[in-house]
């Protein structure tokens, strides 16, 4: 009996010890976690990287660290395939384990979803790219994988619907060669929408490279609504609601100041392209009027 005793004292101590030193570890890797997210501002970009990585690896369920890891990126200007495959070679294979009820997720996805938006120079470095690659993002806050989520109410639902649905219409209309269905009224409806939205948007862009970033999508939605003037006048779509979008984008690239030489063909493009544009869409409408 006291063998019995003396045993299972000893097991009641050992369990204590352990427990004891899980939650000692458990502290540990919390301060630990804390003190990588929490680095200084001026530490060097790779230094910045690597920290926010081993921070992941602490706690890959925690979102904060996926924060920060965007946050250097975006704060270097640098997102291109390297970085692109650095970030999900982190958040993929965790993914499953973060808590899809919370606002910090949601946060993550869309904050995720923005840095390829805007940022993205993998690829081809074209807007379509940038477009296509925060695609799933943004579709992962307006249809979320399980169904019993409603995102709604997330504070920057309707902005995530509005990249969301500018993604949607380039992967089934403006890069799907192999689909023969066409936009709807609604289709061009919304689209005009988010674009508007899209462009009001882009003025919270604020680092090294947004002349160029922005450039380049005001001549995708140029192109965009020239492109599509026949179809965007046979669906209902006002006159003018085009002429405001490619005046409001002709006035906010005379805007910008730009020396690089690649910024300054993108702009040139915008602008001399303009008037012959406006005009050749005001004879399509009037065209499609005197055939109705």
């Amino acid at each position: 009996l006291f063998a019995f005793v003396v045993s299972a004292s000893l097991s009641v101590v050992m369990l204590l010890i352990g427990i004891g030193c899980m939650l000692l570890s458990s502290y540990e890797n919390n301060k630990d976690y804390d003190k990588k997210i929490s680095i200084s501002v001026s530490t060097p970009f790779e230094t910045k990287v690597s920290t926010y990585l081993d921070a992941i690896d602490l706690f890959p369920a925690d979102t904060r660290a996926y924060l920060k890891l965007l946050e250097a990126y975006k704060n270097e200007g640098l997102f291109s395939d390297a970085e692109s495959g650095q970030f999900n070679a982190k958040y993929n294979p965790n993914k499953s384990i973060m808590d899809k009820s919370s606002e910090d997720y949601l946060d993550l996805i869309y904050e995720t979803g923005i840095t390829y938006f805007y940022l993205y120079s993998g690829a081809d470095n074209s807007f379509r790219s940038r477009v296509l690659k925060a695609y799933p993002y943004f579709s992962d806050i307006v249809f979320p994988e399980n169904e019993n989520l409603d995102y709604t109410n997330y504070k920057f639902y309707k902005t995530a619907q509005s990249y969301y649905i500018i993604g949607d219409f380039y992967n089934k209309y403006v890069l799907n060669s192999t689909s023969v269905k066409e936009p709807k009224e609604e289709d061009y409806k919304n689209l005009i929408n988010s674009l508007n939205a899209c462009i009001q948007n882009i003025e919270e862009y604020d680092y090294d490279d947004e002349a160029y970033i922005k450039l380049t999508m005001y001549r995708e939605i140029q192109n965009l609504l020239y492109d599509r003037r026949d179809a965007l006048a046979k669906n209902g779509i006002e006159e003018q609601e085009l002429i405001d979008i490619l005046n409001l984008v002709n006035s906010k690239t005379t805007e910008l100041s730009v020396t690089q030489s690649a910024s300054v063909n993108i702009r040139d493009k915008i602008l001399d392209s303009h008037n012959s544009y406006l005009e050749r869409i005001s004879i399509t409408y009037s065209n499609i009027k005197e055939r109705s």
